[in-house]
């Protein structure tokens, strides 16, 4: 299926086959999370690598800013919001906290969609998914 001049993790190789899965059932936007270092960008570089070698089109990226890490209760993520509007590109008006549950998640191989659905973290990520979906429509 694909090949690549970099070695993929079998969890890698895994989600690329979920998201042809995905695309193969007609859901045109999939959203890939995993901890930071987990190859995200590897993942979409060996797709995109491997719609080139097809001759096919490589998907079409709209760039976002999001407010990621925010401090709860501190200015900081405002004042982010502040110095970045000078650019092009749109801040989402969803951020994601700076919160224990993220490293929680990580350490149990799972979301916080999965560990905790009603957390203020999961709460996040369903916003910014929300935002997100808008955006590709």
């Amino acid at each position: 299926m694909l090949s690549t001049t970099f070695q993929l993790r079998p969890y890698q190789i895994e989600s690329i086959k979920k998201i042809y899965h995905h695309w193969g059932n007609c859901r045109k936007r999939v959203m890939l999370q995993l901890p930071t270092g987990g190859g995200k960008t590897c993942i979409f570089g060996a797709i995109a690598c491997d719609f080139t070698r097809r001759d096919e089109k490589v998907l079409v990226l709209k760039s976002v800013f999001v407010i990621n890490r925010k401090i709860v209760n501190t200015a900081l993520g405002r004042d982010v919001v502040e110095a970045l509007s000078g650019y092009e590109i749109p801040v989402l008006k969803s951020a994601v906290c700076q919160r224990i549950v993220f490293a929680e998640s990580a350490a149990t191989g799972m979301t916080v969609l999965e560990t905790d659905s009603k957390s203020a973290a999961a709460s996040e990520i369903k916003a910014l998914v929300d935002e997100l979906m808008q955006i590709g429509e």
